[in-house]
């Protein structure tokens, strides 16, 4: 488990495995929008089409993503209407 407060970012850094299974843990609220988690870009990691990285907290709108080397939770930004 990886537990992170809201805007603390761990960087991983050098060629490591990972477990299997990673639970993150946001210790307080969410934000809307992007929070960055784990900076990636220095690191080889081994396994990583391995990891499931699963998000515990939050609401139905918060889930976690990778890409471009960022694990990263994204929220509701609020509701879009358009009408024409």
């Amino acid at each position: 488990t990886w537990t992170f407060t809201p805007n603390a970012v761990l960087t991983l850094s050098g060629v490591l495995t990972l477990p299997t299974a990673v639970t993150i843990v946001v210790d307080g609220p969410i934000p809307d929008g992007r929070m960055n988690l784990v900076d990636l870009r220095g690191a080889t990691v081994l396994n990583l089409d391995e990891v499931t990285f699963t998000l515990v907290g939050g609401d139905s709108t918060d889930r976690v993503s990778l890409r471009d080397g960022w694990l990263y939770t994204t929220g509701s930004q609020g509701t879009l209407f358009r009408l024409q």
